[in-house]
């Protein structure tokens, strides 16, 4: 099991690209993105997604609509409590199905 939440780095130029060796995961992946982020540009979710999907890797991938980066943090001005709160219901979740099952 993997979360990110406001996650960057998964995609890049480079031939050797993290999102370009996915084929084989077999974790619970949960990935969390901010509409409108200053960082994380939409077609680095896009590519994220697409590769994802084209090495057969299942993953949640949620973009908080009207939400801006760094939504998560409760310093930050920007912070979006609802936001936040929804990603650790799904983080808590996502790790207590998973868990629950391994045992």
């Amino acid at each position: 099991m993997a979360a990110s939440v406001l996650g960057f780095g998964f995609v890049s130029e480079r031939p050797d690209s993290p999102h370009l060796k996915l084929a084989g995961v077999r974790a619970a992946l949960y990935f969390a993105f901010a509409e409108h982020d200053e960082i994380i540009a939409p077609t680095v979710r896009a590519a994220l997604q697409a590769a994802l999907a084209a090495q057969g890797v299942g993953a949640d991938i949620v973009v908080h609509p009207g939400v801006r980066h760094p939504y998560a943090f409760p310093d930050r001005k920007v912070h979006d409590r609802e936001a936040a709160e929804a990603d650790w219901t799904r983080i808590f979740a996502l790790f207590e199905r998973h868990l629950r099952a391994g045992s």
